[in-house]
């Protein structure tokens, strides 16, 4: 008899155990499916704000260029822009070299077709020839410039 209460108890004890382990387990599971401190870095609370990079611009123009184009004749385009970065010597270097930005910008803007620059993704693409413009340094040996994005001012096509 004390055997089978024994086994009866030993059970009970058991199943007892395996309860507890599975009601460990769904918690520890719950736990890292709805933990949102794991988007913090170490040492962040909920309650400390995270810095927030403020962004620079550049302002470049407004420029009027003349575009090429055989359907129209003579197009001319009005253009302002402003170039977008988190780096203080990227913005130095841009107010810096102005005038050989610019150059470079007049000679990339009058050679563009002016069809071309009507739709959205010819905005697009100039934007795209404009960052790969900076991607050529003004002088030898200058750090890479880091431009974020360009973003069009003005743009008047006519």
């Amino acid at each position: 008899m004390t055997n089978a209460a024994d086994n009866s108890s030993r059970l009970r004890w058991l199943i007892i155990l395996l309860l507890s382990a599975v009601v460990v387990l769904c918690g520890a599971i719950v736990y890292l499916l709805l933990d949102t401190s794991a988007d913090t870095t170490p040492g962040d609370t909920a309650s400390t704000p995270r810095a927030v990079v403020e962004p620079l611009f550049v302002k470049v123009g407004p420029m009027t260029v003349n575009l090429q184009g055989e359907g129209y004749g003579r197009q001319l385009l009005y253009i302002g822009l402003s170039l977008k970065t988190e780096d203080k010597g990227t913005q130095a270097a841009l107010l810096r070299y102005m005038p050989e930005l610019q150059s470079r910008l007049l000679i990339l803007l009058s050679g563009q077709d002016g069809e071309a620059l009507v739709s959205p993704q010819g905005k697009e693409r100039l934007a795209g020839d404009i960052s790969a413009l900076l991607d050529s340094p003004f002088v030898e040996g200058q750090a890479p410039l880091a431009v974020d994005a360009v973003l069009f001012t003005d743009f008047i096509l006519q």
